[in-house]
């Protein structure tokens, strides 16, 4: 895997972390919970989701649902009291099929510091701001899967990259993260999946 540089290291910043492996350095970590012990803060989470928090700075971002998949939203908390910062809804367009074990808020933000990534499957990817003000969206067209979408988004230097792969239609796309420009597009011949993209060092590349 590439290794994460500078500030963002330091972060849970993606799915699985800065790497996308799921690992964290040091140690000293808590490895027991219960209502009560080592827990900070608790508070609820409104509407439904699936998606993982990400964290940057002492901002937490996660993903929700509300209404069947009709009303999408990011939301931010403050990662030291768990108060919520703001709400952002994603704009209205159309809403895919999920199983009834999945949602429409399954894939997990990601962020650089400046702004926070999210793909919501059939309704586009988006990208907001630390303040919850909507920068760019792309439309990623109809998703096709049998579940619903929920492959996350990767960051690589200047890159928002996703893959969507489906029943038809299967692609692999980039998208420049500051203006959110398609940069390039690979369609691909693979069925359904719900994966997300990492970046590795291969054959000198």
């Amino acid at each position: 895997m590439i290794a994460v540089e500078g500030e963002g290291a330091t972060y849970w910043s993606r799915w699985r972390g800065p790497s996308g492996q799921g690992l964290v350095a040091g140690s000293g970590y808590p490895d027991k919970w219960s209502a009560t012990e080592n827990v900070l803060w608790r508070k609820p989470v409104p509407g439904s989701g699936n998606s993982s928090p990400v964290v940057w700075g002492d901002r937490i971002f996660l993903t929700t649902a509300y209404d069947g998949g009709s009303r999408l939203s990011l939301i931010a908390f403050k990662r030291s009291d768990g108060s919520q910062l703001w709400e952002s809804f994603a704009p209205a367009g159309r809403a895919e099929f999920t199983h009834r074990k999945n949602g429409h808020a399954s894939a997990t933000p990601i962020t650089d510091g400046e702004r926070v990534y999210v793909s919501f499957g059939s309704r586009g990817l988006f990208a907001f701001d630390m303040n919850g003000k909507l920068v760019w969206s792309q439309d990623l067209g109809p998703i096709d899967n049998y579940w619903g979408a929920a492959g996350s988004p990767l960051l690589y230097k200047d890159r928002i990259i996703l893959y969507q792969d489906q029943r038809s239609g299967s692609f692999i796309v980039a998208f420049d993260a500051r203006t959110g420009k398609q940069a390039w597009k690979t369609n691909r011949n693979a069925s359904v999946g719900w994966g997300t993209p990492v970046a590795i060092r291969a054959g000198g590349r």
